[in-house]
């Protein structure tokens, strides 16, 4: 049982700088399983391309849409998906996935890119995967339908590409006519084509997709399935995109081409809670700190809001940290750590140690929905702390 602390993937609203936990134990699988369609996603992000700026995010970007889709939400799988990151992100590379799912077939077909682009292409570790070559594998890989998503700059371009087919500038009703002629193909971009996206800042993470996880995890689920509502590709865009200038008025505009409503994203928990949480506390023999044992299920990929209170006697709050704990298997476990500072109690606290009071604290740990508020576990644990070494009487 490990617990990897990550600094990234925060998709909450909100400027706190946030740790992204990740818990590890060896089962995996979620809710969605055993469905009637076959969903496949090819996911690529890519941080250091050939002549370009360094990125910091496009990567992580990657893993967190990867896992948001092939966890207990996501309507893809491992196993029928691919992850390609950094140096393994290369022309080749992508376009044989793509040529071996074309053979495989599928009836849903996710492609998502993180890094820089261009007008005419995506950056990816070896060079230029030029839009007319990433079109044209798509458009030949039989599926029910295919939804694109990029997180670049200037990547509206290939959404102009999809909506003409490629055949240059045409006036906007032809363009509609040609992009009717397109029917498979549907396509979220981060910016427009003469437009560049940004990244980082206290999110840590790129823009577009930050506020894609919000939308996917905050939709209400627009399109109805048998059992489960969707988050579709229209109700994702557009709510994404509301979340995006609203936090930033004065970055590039997400576009769009060939929405129809139709394409199952992610599951809604907007109407019910998904999975379970468990808590306990053990505080330490010195200072003011203590280990939560966290475990969670059915929550693969799922963010949990962990929440630690320290309250006096008369429950006033004394301090308070937050974690945000990203579970990346079916039934996962592990330990998070809290620490107080001596100076976070109040002086009268402080005094009465120092005079040789014991002063009696409450632990309060929760573990939250950060999206709906749903509460999933809790525990509470009374310690009282003494003057030698401010450690507690067990």
């Amino acid at each position: 049982m490990t617990l990897a602390v990550r600094l990234h993937l925060p998709p909450l609203t909100g400027g706190q700088a946030v740790l992204i936990c990740s818990l590890s134990t060896a089962t995996t699988g979620g809710i969605v399983q055993n469905r009637a369609f076959v969903y496949r996603a090819v996911v690529c992000g890519v941080n250091n391309s050939i002549g370009q700026t360094p990125l910091s995010f496009a990567e992580s970007d990657a893993q967190a849409i990867f896992r948001t889709f092939t966890g207990a939400l996501g309507p893809a799988d491992e196993e029928n998906s691919k992850l390609l990151l950094g140096a393994r992100a290369t022309r080749g590379n992508v376009l044989r996935v793509l040529q071996a799912y074309a053979q495989r077939g599928t009836d849903y077909l996710l492609f998502y890119f993180s890094g820089h682009g261009s007008e005419d292409g995506l950056a990816l570790a070896d060079g230029m995967l030029e839009y007319w070559e990433l079109h044209a594998a798509l458009a030949n890989l039989p599926a029910r339908a295919r939804l694109v998503i990029l997180d670049a700059c200037h990547s509206g371009a290939y959404g102009g590409l999809v909506e003409v087919g490629g055949v240059g500038d045409l006036q906007e009703s032809w363009a509609e006519v040609l992009a009717a002629a397109l029917p498979g193909t549907r396509v979220l971009c981060a910016a427009r084509s003469d437009e560049l996206s940004a990244e980082g800042g206290s999110i840590r993470m790129g823009h577009f997709t930050w506020a894609l996880l919000e939308a996917l995890h905050r939709g209400k689920g627009s399109l109805r399935g048998r059992d489960h509502r969707w988050v579709s590709d229209s109700e994702a865009f557009y709510l994404a995109r509301a979340h995006l200038l609203s936090r930033w008025p004065n970055d590039a505009h997400p576009d769009c081409r060939n929405l129809s409503g139709d394409f199952p994203m992610l599951l809604s928990h907007a109407h019910a809670p998904i999975g379970r949480g468990a808590l306990s506390i053990r505080p330490h023999a010195r200072g003011y700190a203590a280990d939560v044992e966290v475990v969670a299920a059915r929550r693969t990929g799922v963010p949990m809001l962990l929440k630690c209170r320290l309250l006096d006697e008369s429950r006033v709050e004394v301090g308070t940290e937050t974690r945000i704990i990203v579970p990346t298997t079916n039934d996962d476990s592990g330990m998070v750590r809290f620490h107080f500072p001596r100076s976070a109690l109040p002086y009268e606290h402080r005094q009465a140690l120092d005079w040789g009071y014991q002063v009696p604290l409450h632990w309060a740990v929760s573990l939250v929905d950060p999206y709906h508020g749903y509460v999933l576990g809790k525990a509470t644990r009374r310690v009282v702390y003494r003057r030698q070494n401010h450690a507690p009487l067990f």
